[in-house]
């Protein structure tokens, strides 16, 4: 029996999810709404499959609920959705779903695309070999190697790499939610650092590449921590 997570804005149709996953012979570990609402349930349920329809309450949608999933889950999801926009389908695409089902959708095809699902997937390992961040129909792909650190800019962000620079109008909030929580460390406000670019370390500073970032009084106990472990 595997537990699946339903994110769904539209509440009928989330019913009749939650007793076809019953009937299937599975339990439903909660329901959501917005990407808010996923990432509070893919935190504290532990879910084995989700089920995701694109558009969702909220400025934010599947899409990124998915690079969520990628990031901090490594769980399959199948979208389910009415969207047949190319350039969606495109960007659904690239977050590497186990499956897409369009609306209608009957009830044995649903329950065979969730058995092949799980059964490909059993004991899934993603590895976040990249960073997946959705800015309005733009996909930006990071590689975590490559970044040396994030700082806030005003409304943007501004990605430091090793060969480029790039702005993207995202709050540090936001992006932090997609980096890998093991490599990348708040340590100020305005900024983020990858640990594995870390040079040199005072009680006030850090040195990442050739650039000094400020570490901020509220963020020093756990950046010290983290660092002197």
């Amino acid at each position: 029996m595997a537990k699946i997570l339903i994110v769904e804005d539209e509440v009928l149709i989330a019913e009749q999810l939650r007793k076809y996953i019953r009937h299937f012979g599975h339990q439903c570990c909660g329901h959501a709404t917005s990407y808010e609402e996923s990432a509070e349930l893919l935190k504290n349920e532990n879910p084995d499959l989700v089920l995701l329809d694109i558009r969702l309450y909220g400025e934010r949608n599947g899409i990124e609920v998915a690079q969520l999933i990628n990031v901090k889950n490594k769980i399959p999801f199948i979208y389910l959705t009415s969207q047949f926009e190319k350039s969606t389908l495109e960007q659904a695409r690239k977050t590497h779903p186990a499956g897409y089902l369009t609306k209608p959708y009957q009830a044995e095809t649903l329950s065979a695309t969730i058995e092949i699902c799980l059964y490909n997937h059993s004991g899934l390992t993603l590895p976040a070999e990249t960073i997946e961040i959705t800015e309005g129909k733009k996909v930006h792909r990071l590689e975590p190697e490559q970044v040396f650190f994030l700082e806030a800019d005003h409304v943007y962000t501004r990605v430091v790499m090793a060969d480029r620079e790039i702005l993207m109008r995202k709050s540090l909030n936001d992006i932090i939610e997609l980096l890998p929580s093991k490599q990348f460390l708040r340590v100020h406000r305005s900024f983020i650092v990858n640990l594995k670019h870390i040079k040199q370390v005072s009680i006030s500073h850090i040195k990442v590449n050739d650039q000094k970032i400020p570490i901020g009084k509220t963020f020093r106990k756990d950046v010290l921590k983290v660092i002197g472990s």
